[in-house]
């Protein structure tokens, strides 16, 4: 009986090891199957985030692609029941051809991604569920940032587009992304219009699984032909518009080394940008040049009065500006200085005074004068602005006369001309350089 009472119980101890065995092997099992799953996840993760993503810094690629969005915007905001304009031209509605409501909603949907279309199983009864409907002539599409997916085994090559939109009549902006996708040999396009709760353009993962672009009537395309000159144009209007209509967004636009340094605040930015308003509002381009390093281009672009306006490129309509060359002061500037005999040297540096004076900063011209004549002839900025006035023009050009050596300093007789030529009154200087590197130098001048 004892026996049999043992052999229960071992028995039971036998399943219950084997039920908690069992347990465990299922727990095991399904863990294991979580952990590959959630390595699978993470691994799809980590295959977006590796994604071969690179900025286009190719200028005609960008206006390309800037091109293809403009067409698509014109498309959803066009307003098709005017067909003339105010000067009885036709409309951008009848040079598409777009007279009724069926064909605006036609030429949205010619341009769309057939993914787009299939994901979200749109037609002309639902297309503005999807896509904002407006009605509107005057637009203007910038392309702000653009990024292109690297992928050589598909024809289609897609990009990722990050865009401001501004009702030109209104003076509404809106930003938007997008996703377009081009066969370059069959110049065809197509666009997938994305949602614009992302932070930056490089969220955005780009998808293409197309192999294919039907063609039609309306996604054509040409590949953008700017050049060099119409891209510094380009900036240098939008700069002069934005200094006369949004000077605070240029603020933002300038060098922040560059910013600091010439006028330490945003207030002092926009005083002297009021101050000298009128002068800006003339300047138009006269010249550009084009220096091409390894990470940026810089363009730079001249009046005929030799205002300068610098942009320095990372990629296209990213730039970075600067209004002259002294503020920092350049390594070719540098290097010219280094080789030069004294008498160059006084010429670079007063030429630099004079850059200052056309530019009106007189705080930098201020601040080189020596300072002991300083506290002696002009004890403020105001007074030294109001004697500057008085013996200069608008636009200065110089001519030197006479450089001569005076123990460790330098006297040059220069004279003062209108660079404009529209008065031929002459003013005569007589300056005292003190000469130390490129950057430090120190000047009084005859005040008789």
């Amino acid at each position: 009986m004892t026996n049999i009472k043992k052999l229960k119980k071992i028995i039971i101890i036998v399943f219950i090891l084997i039920f908690i065995i069992g347990v465990l092997l299922i727990f095991l099992n399904n863990n294991a199957n979580n952990n590959e799953e959630e390595q699978g996840h993470i691994h799809a993760e980590e295959k977006l985030d590796d994604q071969n993503i690179e900025r286009v810094r190719d200028n005609a690629i960008f206006y390309t692609i800037e091109d293809c969005i403009e067409q698509y915007e014109i498309f959803t905001s066009i307003d098709y029941t005017k067909q003339v304009d105010e000067l009885n031209y036709p409309s951008i509605a009848a040079v598409y051809n777009i007279n009724n409501e069926q064909e605006k909603k036609e030429a949205i949907i010619s341009l769309l991604d057939k993914e787009y279309i299939s994901n979200n199983k749109i037609d002309e009864n639902n297309l503005y569920d999807f896509i904002e409907e407006e009605k509107q002539d005057d637009i203007d599409v910038k392309a702000l940032k653009i990024n292109k997916l690297i992928d050589s085994t598909l024809d289609i090559q897609a990009y990722s587009a990050y865009i401001q939109k501004e009702d030109k009549k209104n003076k509404n902006i809106e930003y938007k992304y997008y996703i377009v996708k081009i066969n370059k040999s069959e110049e065809v396009f197509c666009i997938y219009p994305l949602d614009n709760n992302y932070k930056d353009i490089d969220e955005i993962k780009i998808n293409n699984n197309t192999t294919s672009i039907e063609k039609n009537d309306r996604n054509t395309f040409l590949y953008s032909d700017i050049n060099e000159s119409q891209i510094a144009t380009k900036y240098f209007q939008e700069v002069k518009e934005l200094l006369i209509n949004n000077p605070d967004e240029v603020y933002k636009k300038l060098d922040e080394e560059y910013k600091k340094k010439r006028f330490g605040s945003e207030d002092e930015f926009i005083k002297y940008v009021n101050e000298n308003i009128d002068d800006i509002k003339l300047m138009q381009i006269y010249k550009y040049l084009l220096n091409s390093y390894s990470d940026y281009d810089e363009y730079v672009a001249k009046d005929r009065n030799d205002n300068l306006f610098i942009f320095k490129e990372i990629a296209p309509n990213d730039y970075s500006v600067k209004f002259d060359t002294y503020t920092i002061i350049t390594d070719k500037f540098k290097d010219e200085y280094n080789k030069a005999q004294d008498e160059k040297r006084v010429q670079m540096q007063l030429d630099v005074f004079k850059q200052m004076i056309n530019n009106r900063d007189f705080k930098s011209a201020y601040n080189l004068l020596d300072d002991k004549f300083k506290n002696n002839n002009f004890e403020t900025e105001d007074k030294f602005k109001e004697f500057v006035r008085n013996k200069s023009f608008r636009y200065n050009e110089i001519e030197f006369n006479k450089i001569q050596k005076e123990g460790n300093i330098y006297i040059c007789n220069l004279t003062m001309k209108d660079l404009t030529k529209e008065d031929d009154n002459e003013y005569n200087w007589e300056f005292i350089i003190q000469l130390d590197n490129a950057e430090n130098f120190k000047i009084s001048f005859n005040t008789d």
